[in-house]
């Protein structure tokens, strides 16, 4: 079955502003991060946003694109709080040093 709905036709009622501007914002995410993953998920450890389980298995992956994609899926299912404390973290200024691009994506928020 193919959902042709927009986004707030099928997200969840549970997710708010943050999730919603992370999913409306994923391609340039995932286009951004993806040229390290390891430090956005070394970012996202310390943090607290995913558990030592969740960030043992994305260390694991092996393509840094994969590693991203799964890891903005992770924080969109969990709740507002980390949707909220992940677009914190990608505003930090030694992120946006780390990912020049990601710079002019989080201008709009």
């Amino acid at each position: 079955m193919v959902n042709t709905g927009t986004v707030d036709e099928i997200l969840p009622s549970h997710q708010g502003p943050a999730a919603k501007m992370i999913i409306t914002n994923k391609l340039g995410l995932i286009d951004c991060l993806s040229a390290d993953s390891s430090f956005i998920l070394q970012n996202v450890h310390e943090k607290q946003i995913v558990t030592d389980r969740q960030y043992l298995i994305l260390k694991d992956l092996s393509q840094q694109e994969e590693t991203v994609i799964k890891l903005i899926d992770q924080v969109i299912r969990k709740d507002e709080n980390s949707c909220s404390l992940f677009l914190e973290v990608l505003k930090q200024p030694d992120v946006l040093m780390t990912y020049p691009k990601l710079k002019e994506l989080t201008k709009k928020w």
